[in-house]
């Protein structure tokens, strides 16, 4: 991460999620992959399970060229699977990376998976039992504000890390000449990348400085 923070010259943010293509999404290319992911985690993802979104006029084609019907939804294509909408989300085919996605677990409620865990002896992160929900990267910019603080007060070293990585953010941006008026120090970057979605009308991780230069 700190690597890819200098490199990207920014902070990972809810508009530049790089840290999730880079670290977590390229991988499984021509490989079936299994995942835990759930209807029940997500209203949109429920109400969505019948469908794929894609990115381009080239992947609506391909997916029509493989059996699936296919349209266009705003200025996303949507594949139409022929399958049952029910079965349709269990396996995924990825038409652009020929990833093959299966989610064994997809209709699965939280009750499903608890009683499945505590059935077959199933070791589990202890945080679930102090209340959390769900668990993600620490101080992810997609996290509320006070979900963020929380972390970095629990794992100050983590802190700390990030300090040092806009540092030398800070230095690369310096060689290459880009200039930004908020960001003279770590300090300043933190701020910035630590503002939550109730000021995203402020100078926050949604909006950046229009005098910023290269």
């Amino acid at each position: 991460m700190k690597k890819l923070i200098s490199l990207r010259r920014m902070p990972p943010a809810r508009f530049a999620r790089y840290c999730c293509s880079e670290l977590k999404e390229c991988y499984g290319a021509g490989r079936v992959t299994l995942t835990g992911v759930r209807w029940a985690e997500s209203i949109r993802r429920k109400n969505i399970h019948g469908v794929v979104d894609v990115q381009s006029n080239k992947a609506i084609k391909v997916a029509a060229e493989n059996g699936a019907s296919a349209k266009k939804n705003g200025k996303r294509g949507v594949i139409m699977n022929m399958d049952n909408e029910e079965e349709r989300r269990t396996v995924e085919m990825c038409f652009r990376t020929h990833k093959t996605i299966v989610n064994p677990i997809i209709d699965w409620t939280d009750e499903d998976v608890w009683e499945f865990i505590h059935r077959e002896n199933i070791p589990y992160c202890e945080l679930y039992d102090e209340g959390k929900k769900r668990l993600g990267c620490i101080a992810c910019p997609l996290a509320n504000k006070g979900q963020r603080l929380d972390d970095l007060e629990r794992w100050p070293v983590y802190r700390k890390l990030y300090k040092a990585a806009f540092e030398d953010m800070l230095m690369n941006r310096q060689k290459e000449g880009i200039i930004t008026d908020a960001w003279k120090t770590s300090d300043d970057v933190f701020r910035w990348w630590m503002i939550g979605n109730e000021h995203v009308q402020s100078r926050g991780q949604i909006e950046m400085n229009l005098n910023d230069t290269e």
